[in-house]
């Protein structure tokens, strides 16, 4: 209870700083050696108009009082509307999401008595709720309804920790409907299986080893056919097959394709 009463205090002096200087870029605070730990390794802010994740050097303390006088009357009651607090929480543990923040692109804009042309809410760029049956899949169970998938080669950048893409971008298309239909049917909806997802079958190493939900892949699958019209041409096969004959059902089918080709 020490160590977390003194990490504490700690963060929250450092908060105060922060909200008193109204710059978290300012030269003092970046160089002081008493920043904790703590602080350091939380999540970077995100502006409060674009709603852009930004570094903690390139966001400043949000002060709507200073941009009032910029703005007639009539003016800020527009521009008041380019502000909101969807990444403000005054619960949260992590005083970043505490603050109101607001990046140097946008704070200069205001400052001039202008509107942000970055604006995500004036401009109805605020994008629309993803479905929890999309939304709790997996990365496998992604990979499995995806159309196309990119292939690219992933580089380290020299500093900051951050990943760089080298070379051209290869979209494969993928077969989606022969995937999904080749999943297995347990007889509990729930139940999970392992899946390998391998770069080509002939080889015996695998990319992506996962426990997958087939049920769930499916139910995500009907989602995106609802509102996706790339997945329109799709057809699921719902029939009911035999779980402890799978492999026979699969052999059976492998043997149909190929007497149609010959």
């Amino acid at each position: 209870m020490r160590v977390y009463k003194s990490v504490e205090f700690r963060v929250e002096n450092y908060e105060n700083q922060l909200l008193n200087s109204g710059d978290f870029s300012s030269g003092e605070i970046r160089k002081n050696q008493e920043t904790p730990d703590q602080f350091r390794r939380f999540g970077h802010p995100v502006c409060n108009v674009c709603h852009r994740c930004m570094f903690k050097p390139d966001v400043i303390v949000c002060n709507r009082q200073k941009y009032e006088t910029k703005f007639t009357e009539e003016n800020w009651l527009s521009a008041q509307e380019c502000f909101s607090n969807v990444y403000v929480d005054q619960f949260a543990f992590d005083p970043c999401q505490r603050i109101e923040w607001i990046c140097k692109s946008c704070h200069r804009v205001l400052s001039k008595g202008n509107i942000p042309t970055r604006s995500v809410l004036l401009n109805n760029l605020m994008g629309g709720k993803l479905p929890d049956e999309i939304r709790n899949l997996n990365d496998l169970e992604r990979h499995l309804i995806a159309i196309r998938l990119p292939f690219m080669k992933m580089i380290s950048l020299p500093k900051g920790g951050q990943k760089g893409c080298k070379g051209p971008v290869v979209c494969v298309p993928s077969e989606v409907q022969d995937t999904v239909n080749s999943l297995p049917r347990p007889p509990n909806k729930s139940a999970f299986i392992r899946l390998k997802l391998k770069r080509n079958l002939n080889y015996r190493g695998w990319y992506k080893y996962q426990m997958i939900c087939p049920d769930r892949v499916r139910d995500a699958l009907r989602i995106l056919q609802k509102i996706n019209q790339n997945y329109n041409e799709i057809e699921i096969d719902d029939n009911n097959y035999d779980y402890f004959h799978w492999d026979e059902h699969l052999t059976n089918i492998t043997n149909a394709d190929c007497n149609e080709k010959w």
